[in-house]
């Protein structure tokens, strides 16, 4: 029983550290398993994550850059309110599209890909284990801090959370660039609607030790909601349990 009030406890604790750091004006861009189910959070602020990216840039994409910052500031200083969230997302979309632009007219300049790389992994973060030398195995992002996301909810604002609103997601590369797909969902608290969307690798020489991170996650930061684990249920028995027997 003690070993049991302890785990919940931990997790409890492990839930609300990962939580205050979504609800802070900063940039999670990693998360280390260790191996004893805690994690090592890496949080960068505004200029640090942006660094000398959009130095070589036009005048128009650092304007925009500075118009999204002031709708993520005041977005998350509202304590997520709705009404912060259509400015949010127009202003994000935009810096994108001005750096899409900026990339097709200068294919070779490193520090626009750069640039476009970082929009692209905007409010995403890889998972790693403490001894995978900090290859981004999975990925995890949210869903009241993701602009690509909240499109989605702005027109169906009444929707339940669904990682598949948001199929896709890339980080912050350590290394080469990976894509990363939708796995799972994990609620942080009942009366918040902050989730914790998580990707798997889509390089498949590291699906194992993907799932393994993600899973290890899970075990320590849940129970958590998933709205698609029934149709997925359903899916495994229908197509692999019932042809089997």
């Amino acid at each position: 029983m003690l070993r049991i009030s302890t785990r919940k406890l931990a997790r409890t604790y492990m839930r609300s550290a990962l939580l205050r750091v979504l609800e802070q004006r900063k940039l999670l861009t990693q998360l280390t398993m260790g191996s004893n189910g805690a994690f090592d959070l890496k949080l960068n602020t505004w200029p640090e994550y942006w660094g000398p990216s959009l130095i070589h840039n036009t005048q128009e994409a650092r304007q925009r850059l500075g118009a999204l910052r002031r709708a993520w500031t005041e977005y998350i200083g509202s304590g997520f309110d709705a009404m912060w969230q259509r400015q949010y997302c127009y202003t994000y979309f935009s810096l994108l599209d001005a750096l899409l632009k900026e990339v097709e007219a200068r294919p070779g300049c490193a520090n626009r890909q750069a640039a476009l790389g970082r929009a692209l992994a905007f409010e995403c973060f890889g998972l790693t284990s403490s001894h995978t030398a900090k290859r981004d195995l999975a990925a995890g992002t949210s869903t009241l801090r993701n602009p690509c996301y909240l499109l989605t909810k702005l027109k169906w604002p009444r929707a339940i959370d669904d990682p598949q609103f948001l199929p896709l997601i890339t980080v912050v590369a350590h290394g080469s660039p990976s894509l990363f797909y939708h796995y799972r969902q994990h609620r942080l608290s009942i009366d918040s609607g902050n989730s914790v969307l998580l990707y798997l690798c889509a390089r498949h020489r590291a699906r194992r030790e993907s799932f393994r991170v993600v899973n290890a996650f899970a075990s320590f930061v849940g129970p958590g909601t998933d709205p698609r684990a029934s149709e997925r249920a359903g899916r495994i028995t229908q197509q692999i349990i019932v042809p089997y027997l």
